[in-house]
């Protein structure tokens, strides 16, 4: 089955600017007076910080490639590809906790001008332990929005694969057009249901919070997420395919462009509120917005990199592997870049008293986490990228489904030496 350069690279550079521009918000002490004061570079972040969407698509791309073909190549049943996903997904599910709670950045609280933190960071940074807030049990991850796509994404391959469907391409790729249009345009509900949950948190109703928080609580949530992992599984059953260049090259640019155009009209037609972080047709408009730009930016990556020709270029593979090595492990380094980064901050703070303060001071900070993290992957590369998330995954996998997995051969993967 052929890997595609482009899913890795694209996942590898997201990762990278999320290591950036993490590191870069999250240790600005002043960042409460950027936001409410931007210059271009603080709006040029903020739009960036907004490009967690894209990482739905491409995983929903890279799971329905990969499962589309071991079906194909009849390596595995049907019902075992089933299972393994909604396992998959239910790992992640699990991993978001774990992540939220444990690991991940602050949450900026603008009263007090500080960020509250997850456990592992504010024990570094304050000394101190610092239980979660009861916020963090609702917010919608990226890691969970993922683990809800693959369980869905392929419980509907499941029932449209059944009966020799497999073969049955351009009303696989409707279904999908279809499913994700409609949960995209189902984000529209959000602007409903969001005063119902805050009224559930409230009244210290939790466990129906946790629930409706997945499908409308900031920051990722399955209305409208989930329609962008459809239509990442739509681009994935296409681009296996010889049909994709003659025309869904075409018909998937119209669609990028359509959610764009539309929600560049809605962004510029509403009251900006971006941030209060309201539920409201601005942010609706923005969604679509981001997911119009998402679909055009796989498909140009596509493009240059992976449509020209059934082969890999070598020249291609050399070019891209400096981002595709950060996205081969970017789910281990997406788990541990913000503990890293605070036991950085200390060094530097015992070495440059107030480096925080300043912005320029503060790239500098992101981007020696960047270098430190490139010597740290060159590294790992020699160990084949062992013991990382990812290798873990590809164990766990095998010892609950049986399912051979290629997350343990991370290194072939990324020089190109086929699939195991």
């Amino acid at each position: 089955m052929r890997r595609y350069l482009s899913i890795d690279f694209l996942r590898g550079l997201g990762i990278f600017f999320v290591v950036l521009l993490h590191q870069l918000v999250f240790h600005y002490s002043n960042i409460v007076e950027a936001i409410e004061n931007p210059n271009i570079i603080v709006i040029i972040v903020g739009f960036l910080l907004e490009f967690g969407g894209l990482f739905v698509i491409i995983s929903s791309i890279a799971h329905t490639v990969t499962n589309y073909g071991r079906l194909r190549d009849n390596t595995q049943s049907l019902r075992n590809v089933l299972i393994s996903s909604i396992v998959y997904g239910l790992f992640f599910l699990i991993m978001n906790y774990i992540y939220f709670l444990v690991f991940a950045p602050g949450l900026l609280d603008r009263e007090v001008g500080e960020f509250r933190m997850s456990i592992i960071p504010a024990l570094i940074r304050k000394g101190v332990f610092v239980p979660p807030d009861i916020d963090r049990y609702f917010h919608a991850t990226i890691l969970g929005i993922i683990g809800w796509s693959i369980i869905f994404v392929n419980i509907a391959l499941f029932f449209m694969f059944r009966k020799n469907g497999l073969q049955k391409v351009k009303r696989n790729i409707m279904i999908m057009l279809f499913l994700g249009t409609f949960f995209t345009v189902a984000g529209l509900s959000r602007i409903y249901l969001y005063p119902i949950f805050n009224g559930l948190i409230d009244n210290s109703n939790y466990f129906s919070a946790i629930f409706l928080g997945f499908l409308v609580n900031n920051y990722y949530p399955i209305f409208p997420y989930l329609g962008f992992a459809f239509y990442g599984s739509m681009i994935g059953l296409a681009i296996v395919h010889d049909e994709y260049k003659k025309y869904y090259w075409k018909f998937f640019f119209i669609l990028g462009f359509f959610w764009l155009i539309l929600g560049v009209v809605g962004y510029i037609s509403f009251e900006d509120t971006m941030l209060e972080r309201a539920v409201d047709m601005h942010a609706v408009s923005f969604e679509v917005l981001m997911l119009g730009i998402f679909i055009l930016t796989f498909q140009l990556l596509f493009k240059l990199i992976d449509q020209n020709g059934a082969n890999v270029s070598p020249k291609k593979e050399k070019t891209t592997r400096f981002f595709r090595r950060f996205g081969v492990v970017s789910f281990t380094i997406f788990m541990f870049e913000t503990t890293f980064s605070e036991l950085i901050g200390k060094l530097f703070s015992l070495v440059w008293g107030g480096w925080n303060t300043q912005m320029w001071s503060c790239f500098i900070f992101s981007f020696t986490n960047l270098i430190l993290w490139t010597i740290i992957i060159f590294l790992w590369e020699k160990a084949e990228f062992k013991y990382g998330l990812e290798w873990m995954t590809g164990k766990f996998l095998y010892l609950i489904v049986k399912r051979p997995s290629t997350k343990i051969y991370l290194k072939q993967i990324l020089y190109f030496e086929g699939e195991k």
